[in-house]
Parts: structure tokens; sequence; C-alpha cells
């Protein structure tokens, strides 16, 4: 038995014997825990969590605070969910990998966002296509963390959490498929937005907030910030493809130096360039537009002065002359590319 068809049977052991509810793109199944954690017996909602995603090792989670369940996944703990077969258990424990530090340390820390429903509707398909002109079929949802109902999903994984539920209430996130909704990469921090109702774009967050993140590797040389989730997909897709970077959409023009000087520190050995794409604000006529020179010059003696003159060995910002932004493919984008530092 190869590990494929290991992961399948107690992935379907998991659905079908311990009543698995979620799964989809975050990997994260909540169970009855009942058979092995001591604190769900003990309560009327009995939720445990196990991470299963093909090639890793199984991980295992209670969100109780009283409980320390918090490790990967044992043959002691496949006996006591009644899990027998040895072949497959033996390949899940033997021929899988851990995780690596930051997976690991989000596997164990915030509770982890149940997605029952991985079906995009016809209109959150059509839109998502028109502004990236990429098709949001499974895969795309996956690597750009779309999620198809958030509304089901936060009160999937909240029922039992009234205080999050009751803020999560007094939101204007309706429970339907007329919109779309981005995750970050620990799933706690949501960027909605209603496709009808234009005057509706919100952020909701369920624990640590940080930025929508995209990676092209672990060890990126290339730090690629743009303002919006729409704008750095379609740079990570069409305008700044490069195989060793880190793509943020910081939410805001003010948010921008703090996650420039937070991401670069979290990879300070490796990164050497920065490209900003800003937004072109400020209109200068028919289908002519520029960005904020005051704000970006004064941005970049800020970071020079907080990281140091040698923090970059390049540093580009490039702006739409044709439009606001690079987050809708429907709008004439004419990229302009100006040299901050470097050759």
């Amino acid at each position: 038995m190869d590990l494929g068809q290991s992961h399948k049977l107690f992935l379907d052991f998991v659905r079908t014997e311990l009543n698995g509810k979620g799964g989809h793109y975050t990997g994260w199944i909540k169970i009855d825990g009942s058979r092995i954690c001591n604190e769900c017996s003990r309560h009327k909602r009995k939720t445990l969590y196990v991470m299963l995603k093909e090639g890793f090792r199984p991980f295992l989670k209670c969100f109780r605070a009283s409980c320390d369940i918090k490790r990967y996944i044992t043959r002691a703990d496949f006996q006591a969910f009644g899990f027998n077969n040895k072949e497959a258990i033996k390949s899940l424990l033997d021929d899988t990998v851990s995780y690596n530090s930051k997976s690991e340390r989000d596997a164990s820390t915030g509770v982890p966002l149940v997605i029952t429903d991985d079906v995009f509707d016809r209109v959150q398909q059509d839109y998502f296509e028109a502004r990236t002109n990429v098709i949001l079929d499974e895969n795309a949802g996956i690597i750009f963390r779309v999620i198809p109902n958030l509304a089901e999903a936060i009160a999937e994984t909240y029922e039992d959490n009234p205080e999050i539920v009751a803020k999560f209430g007094e939101t204007k996130i309706k429970s339907n498929k007329h919109n779309i909704t981005f995750a970050t990469e620990n799933y706690n921090m949501f960027f909605y937005r209603d496709i009808f109702a234009k005057d509706i774009k919100l952020k909701f967050s369920t624990g640590t907030t940080e930025p929508y993140r995209l990676y092209t590797s672990e060890k990126p040389e290339y730090l690629i910030v743009a303002e919006g989730v729409f704008d750095i997909i379609n740079i990570y897709t069409k305008y700044a493809v490069v195989d060793d970077g880190v793509y943020i959409a910081t939410g805001g023009i003010q948010a921008i130096f703090n996650e420039i000087c937070n991401t670069y520190t979290q990879h300070i050995e490796t990164i050497k360039n920065l490209v900003i794409f800003a937004d072109s604000d400020i209109k200068l006529g028919e289908n002519k537009y520029t960005y904020d020179k005051k704000f970006y010059n004064n941005l970049f003696k800020r970071l020079k002065e907080t990281l140091g003159e040698n923090a970059f060995q390049s540093i580009y910002l490039v702006y739409n002359k044709k439009s606001k932004d690079f987050g809708d493919m429907r709008e004439e984008i004419l990229p302009d590319k100006i040299t901050i530092k470097g050759e």
C-alpha cells in the first residue's frame, strides 16, 4: 500500500467513523474527539481537530484551554481512534514528512477554519475571472485562498464560541455566494468584498492579524508589495513573475511601511530586492494617472533610516499610467517602472 492509498483510507475513516467535517484548503478536519481527548468526553461539543494533508504526518490539536493535545499522531492515537490497518499506519508514520516551523506553529495555535463547502458559484467565478483572467476552479481557490462562503465557515468553526459569533453578526457579511473572500495564510484574517454591493468591502479577524501573502519560494529574494489582494494576484500571475518572491497585499497605503519592515525582518538573510506596485491615486486627465510622489519619497526615506542603506540591493516602484491600480483586468493597464536604487 502506497502513501496515497494510506492517506485516502485514513481520510475516509475520519469522515465516516469520526464524523469529520471540513478539510478543504486548510487540511483541518473537525472530528469527534471523545475517543482520545479526556476533555471532550466531559463537554457537549466533543471537538478535536486533525490536520490531514497528503504527504505530511497527521497533526492533532484540541483547542480547549484545559487540554494539552498538540502533537503529531502516534500509533497509540490510531489505536484509540479504532483505525487498525497496520500497513496504512506504517506508511502514514514512516513515509510522511513534518511541517515546516511556521506551518507547525500555525497548526498548534489559532483555531483552524472549518470549510465544508468548496464549490464556487458562477457569479463568483465570473467576477474573479473578469478581474484576474484566471479561472476560479478548485486549484485557484487553494492557491489564492478564496473561501466560497465565509459566513457558513465561521458558523461551523465557532459554533461554541458566542463571542466570535456575535462579533461576526455585527458585520455586513452575508451567508451567500455573491461575494469574494480571501484568507491569510493562517486563515484567521479575511478580506471580504460583496460583488453586487460595491460599498461593502471589509476585513474580519478571528485571531492574530497578518497581511495577505503569496510565496514562490520559502527563501525569497524579491519582496513585492501592493495594496489590494486583486492587485497582488495580478502582479503574481502577470506583472512580476519571479521564482523566488514573497508577494504582499498590505490592505492599504498606511500599512506599507510596517509590512515591508516586518517581512524583511522575517527573511533578512535572503531578501535582496524590493518592488512596490503603487496605486495611481492622482488623476492627471482622461486615462492618465500617477502615484503619490510625496508619500513614496517619504516612505523610501523612512525605510533607509529604519532598515539601513544596504537593506536592499535594488528598489523599484511601478505604477499604472492608464488607471488607478493593477487589480482589475477589465481596466486599461500600462505599467511604468521607476528605479529608486540599483541598475
